[in-house]
């Protein structure tokens, strides 16, 4: 019987560092949008159409950046962080400029300043530097 409970034990253990060990997985395009429109719900409180608007753009937004990426990766070429940072920056432009045309000024300023800076991935680890 213990050694059942040992092997048991030792087994659970294995799985949960290979679980681990994976790392956190990219998010699908759904899971994406559906957090964006809560941040956006949650802090704009849009119309029902504004919503329907900024649901359509981030699905488009987020299909292509996911396309884009897939492309990038399977050149086999990985680029530069530049051209990364610089293609990411082009497709949130003409995202930006999409939404624009939906909300209010008011609106658009608080997504700028407080609701698409939420949803940039962190990175979690490394040296917390002290303001």
């Amino acid at each position: 019987m213990k050694k059942q409970i040992l092997v048991l034990a030792t087994s659970f253990f294995l799985m949960a560092g290979s679980a681990i060990a994976q790392g956190p997985q990219r998010m699908s395009v759904d899971e994406r949008v559906k957090i964006a429109l809560d941040k956006i719900e949650a802090g704009i409180k849009p119309s029902e159409s504004v919503r329907s608007g900024a649901k359509v753009i981030l699905i488009d937004f987020y299909t292509a950046q996911q396309k884009k990426m897939e492309e990038i990766f399977a050149s086999g070429n990985r680029p530069d962080r530049e051209e990364m940072m610089q293609i990411r920056k082009q497709m949130g432009d003409e995202r930006d400029a999409k939404l624009k045309n939906i909300f209010s000024a008011e609106q658009f300023a608080k997504w700028q300043n407080e609701i698409e800076p939420s949803l940039r991935p962190q990175r979690d680890g490394g040296e917390k530097k002290e303001k």
